[in-house]
Formats: C-alpha cells, structure tokens, sequence
C-alpha cells in the first residue's frame, strides 16, 4: 500500500493535554477526525453533497489506537491519512499521527459505515461515486 499521500498540519492547544501537558488519549481520535474531514475535501468530497443530500450519511463503527510516543501542549503535529480496505458498506481510512519533526506518535485506524438518515439507521451500500473516488484514492491514482 501506498505511504500517507495527505497530511494535515495541526499545533496542540493547551485545552487538549492533561495536567502534564500532555494530549489526552482521547484527543487522538478528535485528531483523526479532523484529518478524516480534511482529507475528504482534499478528494473533492463535499459532505453535503456526497452524503446529506442522497439522504446517506457515515457513522464510525470501528476505531483503534495505538500510541507510540506523547505529543505536548504547543507541538506541531501532522495527521497523515490514507484509504484502508473499501468494502460493501463501509471503508477503512488509516492515520499515522507524527510530531512535526518526524516523531512517530499514534497509529489510528477508523472504520466508517454508509448508513441511511431515516429511523432506524440501516447500513447501506457505498455510492458507486464514492467508492470510485475510495478506491482510485488507495490504488495513489
């Protein structure tokens, strides 16, 4: 596979760390959202359009965490993101999380599933937009 094609730079703000100015664990997967977010508009996905407005929207149902090294109040940091598995009804997107002076700092791996915004929500299968762009974005064309 591929190495992070997309990568968002970010600063941790004080808000974010514990009383040793260190992030708080959870922060991380706040951290992968915002690269998840970026990196969708980065492939030209428009949320709004592309989900919302077919009446299909994503819920995470997976996400894993590995931590490897802390980041602290006031370090820049990069959220690298890449395309994981594209299945049925869900795809995977994978995120290393580095200190900007290259420190590897958290492997985050989050699974989205295509749901429909009527009650109850049901898993759906991926537009074939969707899953166009998922795919020619894991295969780095």
């Amino acid at each position: 596979m591929e190495a992070f094609p997309f990568a968002h730079r970010q600063r941790v703000r004080y808000g974010e760390t514990d009383m040793q100015q260190v992030v708080y664990y959870a922060n991380y997967l706040l951290f992968a959202e915002v690269g998840r977010v970026a990196y969708l508009r980065h492939l030209g996905l428009d949320y709004t359009k592309e989900f919302l407005d077919k009446g299909i929207d994503f819920t995470i149902g997976e996400a894993h965490l590995k931590y490897r090294a802390p980041l602290r109040f006031d370090d820049e940091f990069d959220i690298k993101v890449r395309v994981g598995e594209v299945r049925h009804s869900s795809w995977a997107f994978e995120y290393a999380i580095d200190r900007a002076d290259g420190l590897h700092c958290a492997d985050v791996s989050t699974v989205q599933v295509v749901i429909g915004r009527t009650a109850p929500p049901r898993a759906q299968r991926l537009p074939d937009g969707l899953r166009m762009i998922l795919e020619k974005a894991r295969n780095g064309s």
